[in-house]
């Protein structure tokens, strides 16, 4: 491509020097320091995207069988809340009542800016009577130093409820 350069540009080509090595990986914006990239519109947009978390989620849910003979009234269960690493809480309850002839199980989870609802539904076989069951699952992906309020529920009716700060330490006993 040829271009037409007036008569002042070309002196003042002659008169200067304009020889640059350049690396054939060298950009005129590389960056070798990162406080030195917050100029550049790349890093800008880069800044700009911020990292969404991963939904909080549930695993490892596991019932028992009936812990005990059936009951009708004076339920007393405990439940243990406490953190196994940084993203996730383990909770543990030790009698929460479910039918006796129920043996199949499934749970859901929603979440509503910081509350947390897990839902128990009982899947299998039904009967007039109750028996307690121990209760382990992990909620994961929760962020350390945020407040949330867990709500345990057996199908469409609410269990328990508590808050927590949830903390790398983070370790409750809960009494219903």
């Amino acid at each position: 491509m040829y271009f037409r350069a007036s008569n002042q540009v070309w002196s003042h080509l002659k008169h200067h020097s304009y020889e640059k090595e350049v690396s054939p990986l060298h950009h005129e914006h590389s960056c070798h320091d990162p406080s030195d990239c917050r100029s550049f519109p790349y890093f800008r947009r880069m800044q700009k995207r911020k990292k969404e978390p991963l939904p909080i989620c549930i695993s490892n849910l596991s019932i028992s069988e009936c812990l005990d003979n059936p009951q009708t009234k004076g339920w007393n269960d405990t439940i243990y809340v406490s953190a196994i690493d940084d993203t996730k809480l383990k909770i543990h309850t030790t009698h929460t009542p479910f039918n006796c002839c129920t043996t199949k199980f499934s749970q859901k989870i929603n979440v509503q800016e910081n509350d947390i609802i897990v839902t128990m539904h009982e899947d299998g076989d039904f009967c007039y009577c109750m028996c307690g069951h121990s209760v382990d699952f992990v909620l994961n992906n929760l962020e350390i130093g945020k407040t949330y309020t867990i709500i345990l529920k057996h199908d469409n009716q609410e269990y328990f409820r508590f808050k927590v700060v949830f903390q790398s330490d983070t370790h409750l006993t809960l009494v219903v």
